[in-house]
């Protein structure tokens, strides 16, 4: 049984499916990814620094045979002439070769390189953050989805229930051909529980639309068993502060904001470096070659050119660079747009969670006006249904006041739930819209 499987055998807590959202998201995932492949060109540009060493190993045959006396280079015997065709005793040949190069001034290319990779790091860590936060934001939409359609079941569920009784209490009248009721009376209460019912139905499939959401956010396979935790539905106290707070807050916080700003970094680091590129790198390099041959005289001779058994190595310093003048400066150019587009971008990204936190702080505080109005709507309703069953029970009002009344008190009692839920998720949509928690600002 995997962890998750252990975690969703007990009912989740709003953190617990948040943190399970956040684990099995693909969004997160590819984000990881991305991270891990950043990572990966960081640390190539990080090895720009250190001496890159290329060797080259080969051996073959047939090698003629070439000898001769190393004392005297003329003196060749005739099966080692060149272009006689003959092999003589012939042999094989190996030959090595190691270069070393370690570049120690390159006029700040490797450095723009590897501070660019190191802003694309932290671009795409960013972005990760960013799916995590979308993964949170849509478990605790599941989660108080849910909370909504289970609340609404069992109100639904007393209001039927007190409505049965009164069903057989009107007919309990009728029977006794009491003047308080009539046959109406009976068809107004069966209207009122159809219309119930079809809430009722409403609620059940919302409950099991929210847990095929809360499966979904944590990769749980169809028609497996997971429960979410009861929480009380009841807007969460907030207090409001300043609208810009709210602005600058997600400017300073929203991980797209973050990305697009490191993004910039890197792009400006890599049109520096494109600019640089006609500049040379300075370079200490090493070198060593050899070869051997068994079929061929070892010459001795300084002055000698000898390909089969030559020896060589050594270690200087070297100027490497490229004149593609051309190729370069159009290079360049497109470095310089793309660092300019990442300008643009950054302040649309700021603009942008601008707008959206304005937005989110308006529908949260349309969100809490509403669940207030809704809440001493509901007040209102519970009088009414009280006071017209006290008018009833003394003889003195109608069945159908009482029907009106308990029809308003459910429908008060459901708006409630239903405008809770709203303001949670208006919460949870500013939270996201920030990029922290809005009791944080001050």
């Amino acid at each position: 049984m995997t962890l998750l499987a252990l975690v969703l055998a007990a009912p989740l807590t709003l953190s617990d499916l948040q943190a399970a959202a956040a684990r099995a998201d693909p969004r997160v995932l590819s984000a990881l990814a991305d991270v891990e492949h950043m990572r990966g060109l960081s640390d190539e540009a990080d090895a720009a620094r250190w001496p890159v060493i290329s060797y080259l190993a080969v051996g073959g045959a047939p090698v003629p045979q070439y000898t001769n006396d190393p004392n005297h280079l003329d003196n060749v015997d005739a099966g080692s002439r060149l272009g006689n065709y003959q092999l003589g005793n012939w042999g094989f040949l190996v030959h090595g070769n190691v270069t070393l190069a370690l570049p120690v001034f390159t006029f700040g290319k490797i450095a723009a390189y590897r501070a660019a990779a190191a802003k694309g790091v932290e671009a795409t860590g960013a972005l990760a953050d960013a799916a995590r936060a979308q993964a949170a934001h849509d478990a605790a939409v599941a989660f108080w989805g849910y909370q909504l359609a289970r609340a609404v079941l069992l109100g639904m569920d007393a209001a039927d229930g007190q409505l049965a009784e009164a069903r057989a209490r009107v007919a309990q009248l009728l029977a006794a051909h009491s003047p308080q009721v009539t046959r109406s009376d009976l068809d107004k209460v069966d209207l009122v529980r159809a219309e119930l019912r079809s809430k009722k139905s409403e609620a059940t499939h919302g409950l099991a639309l929210a847990l095929d959401a809360g499966r979904l956010l944590t990769n749980t396979a169809p028609g497996a068993p997971i429960a979410f935790a009861e929480a009380k539905l009841e807007p969460a106290p907030v207090k409001l502060v300043a609208p810009e707070r709210y602005g600058d807050a997600a400017v300073a916080n929203r991980p797209e904001v973050v990305a697009a700003r490191a993004a910039l970094v890197a792009r400006g680091e890599l049109a520096l470096e494109k600019h640089r590129e006609l500049l040379p790198d300075v370079l200490v390099v090493g070198l060593a070659d050899g070869s051997y041959s068994n079929a061929a005289t070892r010459q001795t001779n300084p002055f000698a050119y000898d390909p089969y058994n030559g020896r060589t190595a050594g270690a200087g310093v070297a100027v490497r660079g490229n004149l593609d003048v051309f190729k370069v400066a159009a290079r360049a150019r497109q470095a310089d747009a793309d660092r300019d587009k990442a300008f643009a971008d950054t302040q649309l990204a700021e603009k942008g969670v601008r707008l959206q936190a304005a937005m989110a702080v308006s529908a949260l505080g349309i969100a809490l006006d509403r669940a207030a109005a809704m809440q001493d709507e509901s007040v209102s309703a519970r009088r009414w249904a009280t006071s017209a069953q006290l008018a009833f029970d003394a003889g003195t009002g109608e069945a159908s006041d009482v029907l009106f009344a308990a029809l308003a008190y459910a429908r008060a009692s459901a708006e409630v739930l239903t405008a809770s839920r709203d303001a949670e998720v208006a919460l949870a949509d500013l939270r996201l819209a920030i990029g922290t928690d809005p009791a944080e600002l001050r």
